[in-house]
């Protein structure tokens, strides 16, 4: 299995803009502004939207920030002169931005702006109904994940099912258009549900969401086609982490086999879920002791994390370093030591990089492949070696904890 050297090209040539600092306008006193200088800075909100989007693609992530940013306080003054106008857009901006500051590690940050969009589009919503319903349930979905990863569990689980009753209203109303969205929220909701080990109802209304989607597949809809190896995968690891891999592994399995068949007409857009599931594939295989079928899919989805991080970076390095690190516990539970040292020395050096960043919970993951490195090398009967990178563990965990 192999990302195609067309799919390669396809995301390393979605490269941003090559500047937008001479854009030398200033929202500040917009919002009793001219409706030419009104229609200017709706122009330049979009250039700055357009390269949060573009930026980290080329890798520029934190220059996809402050031009999300730039974007937000564009729209914000845009919304004071005309909120009729404005709010849907700001509302996208705003969410976009939480996303960014997210990925960038400042959680508190993105769960707040993102409340904000929520906020915003809510109260379209009261003002045109059922016109605003998808936006915001679109947006709840999102601030679900910025709760979640505030460990704001509760409010987490509120916003997921919000969404879903959001969708099931509007799929209530339509033909059937807003199906895939209704799953992909119980999905979210599952996902939720499982993080605050409420099981079996997080299995219920992942149960729920693939149903939806097994009925629309038959039509061949590849969007769903996906949608569904998505809740399968999900579904098998809430199986697994409930005990029941017996339960998990086929619906797994099944949505490789999706992933699989999407491979060659979608690989930029397929590739990522088809690494996923073979991860949580090998995980179920690892509780099972099946070490060599385990090791067989975890490699795999080495090879296909691999490939994509060489072409984008800064979206999949923590997807490879992370694959790399567990590949490297099994490798040494199955007895594979040099395998085992070759990849916890490959996770250790991109964790040091990932860790340079500032990123509490990057040093934790460093700290955990470090102390796998060491117990490799002790295995190998390579003490001295093993005795230096346990000495850089502590001297990094007295750093973390110090600060």
């Amino acid at each position: 299995m192999a990302l195609s050297q067309s799919a390669q090209e396809m995301i390393a040539t979605q490269s941003a803009p090559p500047c937008a600092s001479n854009v030398g306008v200033t929202p500040a006193g917009v919002a009793h502004g001219s409706p030419t200088l009104l229609d200017t800075i709706q122009a330049v909100a979009g250039c700055f939207d357009a390269l949060a989007l573009s930026l980290p693609i080329a890798g520029h992530q934190r220059h996809a920030i402050v031009a999300a940013q730039y974007a937000v306080d564009c729209r914000r003054s845009l919304w004071k002169a005309n909120p009729e106008l404005a709010a849907r857009s700001l509302g996208a901006s705003l969410v976009h931005l939480g996303r960014l500051l997210a990925s960038g590690g400042e959680l508190k940050a993105a769960a707040r702006i993102t409340q904000e969009g929520v906020d915003v589009s809510r109260a379209q919503a009261e003002v045109h109904h059922d016109d605003n319903l998808p936006e915001l349930a679109s947006w709840l979905i999102d601030l679900s994940a910025r709760q979640s990863e505030c460990r704001y569990r509760d409010r987490a689980i509120e916003s997921a099912e919000e969404a879903c009753r959001l969708y099931r209203r509007v799929a209530g109303n339509s033909e059937g258009q807003w199906l895939d969205l209704l799953a992909a929220s119980l999905e979210n909701l599952g996902v939720r549900l499982s993080e605050s080990a409420s099981m079996d109802a997080a299995l219920e209304a992942m149960h729920q969401g693939m149903r939806i989607c097994r009925d629309r597949a038959h039509g061949d809809r590849e969007g769903t086609q996906a949608r569904l190896a998505s809740i399968l995968t999900r579904t098998g690891e809430v199986l697994r982490a409930s005990d029941r891999s017996e339960e998990a592994r086929p619906l797994i399995q099944e949505a490789i086999h999706l992933w699989r068949i999407r491979l060659p007409k979608d690989p930029v857009g397929s590739a990522p879920g088809l690494a996923s599931s073979l991860s949580a594939l090998s995980d179920v295989l690892a509780e099972q002791l099946q070490w060599v079928d385990a090791l067989a899919a975890r490699r795999e989805s080495v090879e296909v994390y691999r490939l994509l991080a060489g072409v984008n970076p800064e979206r999949f390095e923590y997807e490879l370093a992370s694959a790399l690190h567990r590949m490297g516990r099994q490798s040494l539970n199955a007895n594979h030591v040099e395998e085992a040292i070759a990849c916890s020395t490959e996770a250790a050096s991109m964790r040091r990089a990932l860790a340079a960043g500032g990123r509490d919970d990057h040093a934790a993951e460093l700290l955990r492949t470090l102390e796998l490195l060491a117990e490799a090398l002790n295995q190998a009967g390579r003490r001295d070696e093993a005795e230096k990178i346990r000495e850089e563990g502590a001297v990094r965990h007295r750093r973390l904890f110090e600060e």
